[in-house]
């Protein structure tokens, strides 16, 4: 089985590719401080893809946000208003988990440094000696040494288009007493971990003594106004009822076919949340201010090159002159991405219905960073 849950691509390749454009532009309303440049890359990067494909873009500069929604309909690019549109974010769900580790840090419930186990009412498997030199920092860095999905994950799996919905608390327990078995030493590799970020938002959970939900509607989501957003479909339908359907954008499988919504059980701090590009410029913005836990977060945790840091759940593109701090998701049926720059005050935010299954989904990534580009100086 494939993994289900899309994280840390490729990403470094910013050049526009493909120029075929779509049959039919005409009907595409641009908004006036859309440059040509990043009307081009939106064309450029959507031509792959099947009908009723819906992108929704936020371009941020400071506290100026441009929203720009498109939609593919026999063969034409569309104008749509959707910035209040709920689509899943599936990994950039990473970044909200990290960003509850950061405020419990801060409030002395944890260290980042402190061992897993300690928060665990039962022993990790005793036969795999490193288990007890995890921190929860690794887990939010990805260097736990963790494999990207627990070993016994594919046996809860009875379909494929919902595939994390019979993973449980009983059966993460199990796999962690049980059957764990690391990849490298905890704290040496970086090595992209979705059981790692479920694991962590299991015990941000058990320590703050809340549900996971919970705990981001508290403490993100509320303070934030982010009103059009939760961890899956349900919590999102029974906290939001002004939530309508034609809401939350249907999620489309690689042939562009309507398909589930996931739930994600256990592993919901790996990739639960819908989302809108309205609210997700709010938490960009937050992160433009003095904020002591967003700040915490963006420190650099583990180095992989000179290119690529990390922080607690972001991704740190680095250069001589800048940091972008970005993640991206995707899910059965859509594809994410977000970069912001905290010194420069700007973001990109791009949702989309596009499965992450999807041959050319990665154009979803390329395009978020072909428009973060567009800000410099040519």
């Amino acid at each position: 089985m494939r993994n289900c849950l899309i994280g840390l691509s490729a990403l470094f390749l910013l050049n526009c590719q493909g120029k075929s454009q779509p049959e039919s532009s005409d009907a595409l309303s641009i908004p006036e401080s859309i440059t040509p440049a990043q009307a081009d890359s939106v064309f450029s990067y959507l031509t792959p893809f099947p009908e009723q494909t819906q992108v929704a873009i936020a371009i941020i500069q400071d506290t100026s946000t441009v929203f720009w929604g498109v939609v593919r309909e026999n063969d034409t690019l569309l104008t749509v208003e959707n910035r209040q549109a709920a689509f899943e974010i599936g990994s950039i769900t990473k970044v909200f988990t990290s960003a509850l580790l950061s405020q419990l840090v801060l409030e002395g419930k944890v260290n980042l440094d402190d061992p897993i186990q300690q928060y665990l009412s039962f022993p990790l498997n005793p036969k795999e000696a490193n288990a007890s030199r995890i921190t929860l920092k690794q887990l939010a860095n990805h260097t736990a040494g963790l494999p990207r999905l627990p070993g016994n994950f594919n046996n809860t799996v009875t379909d494929q288009s919902n595939p994390y919905k019979n993973y449980g608390p009983h059966e993460l327990e199990a796999y962690l007493h049980d059957g764990l078995r690391l990849q490298s030493t905890p704290g040496e590799q970086y090595a992209y971990s979705n059981l790692g970020a479920g694991l962590l938002g299991y015990i941000l959970s058990q320590v703050a003594e809340q549900p996971y939900t919970a705990l981001l509607q508290k403490r993100i989501f509320t303070p934030l106004h982010m009103q059009n957003s939760a961890a899956g479909i349900e919590e999102l339908s029974a906290n939001l009822k002004f939530i309508t359907n034609s809401l939350v954008i249907s999620g489309r499988d690689p042939s562009g076919n309507p398909t589930s919504n996931w739930e994600l059980n256990a592993m919901q701090a790996a990739g639960a949340i819908l989302s809108t590009t309205e609210d997700l410029s709010r938490f960009v913005r937050a992160n433009f201010q003095e904020n002591a836990a967003y700040d915490l977060q963006k420190e650099i945790t583990f180095e992989v090159s000179d290119e690529l840091a990390l922080g607690l759940g972001w991704h740190i593109r680095r250069d001589a002159s800048e940091n972008w701090y970005w993640h991206n998701g995707g899910t059965g049926g859509y594809r994410s991405c977000l970069v912001l720059d905290e010194r420069s005050r700007q973001g990109v935010i791009v949702l989309s219905n596009v499965s992450a299954f999807h041959p050319s989904s990665q154009n979803i990534d390329k395009l978020c960073f072909s428009l973060m580009q567009s800000f410099k100086p040519q």
